[in-house]
């Protein structure tokens, strides 16, 4: 099931001026409330697979300060540029009304795979 998130849908406003930062995130099993029905989905943001870990540690990487998107004149605001999205639904998955929590951790300070996460013109 694809689908578009549409430009601005993650923001981060840098207001230490440093522009080092990561966005990470993670997703809990899909469930229905009330029942046993559940199943492991996989959520895929900006092409990028989350996992069911929702620690700040091992979420997937989503965005840095150096990926696609835009900063604003003063290069205080990062804004995503259009983003594709997806669910994966098993094929052993029951109907029902399925939810799911996504934790997104936002850490400041060096990425930990990048040496440098400086915008371009800062």
């Amino acid at each position: 099931m694809p689908a578009k998130l549409a430009a601005k849908t993650f923001q981060v406003t840098d207001t230490q001026d440093s522009a080092k930062w990561q966005l990470t995130g993670a997703v809990t099993n899909f469930t229905v409330a009330g029942t046993d029905k559940k199943f492991d989905g996989t959520l895929t943001i900006n092409g990028v697979p989350l996992s069911t870990d929702t620690s700040a540690t091992q979420g997937a990487k989503l965005f840095d300060a150096e990926s696609d998107g835009t900063w604003n004149d003063s290069h205080t605001t990062w804004n995503n540029n259009d983003v594709n999205a997806s669910i994966l639904v098993p094929q052993n998955a029951k109907v029902g009304q399925y939810e799911a929590t996504i934790t997104y951790n936002l850490t400041s300070g060096a990425p930990a795979d990048a040496a440098s996460a400086t915008p371009a013109g800062k």
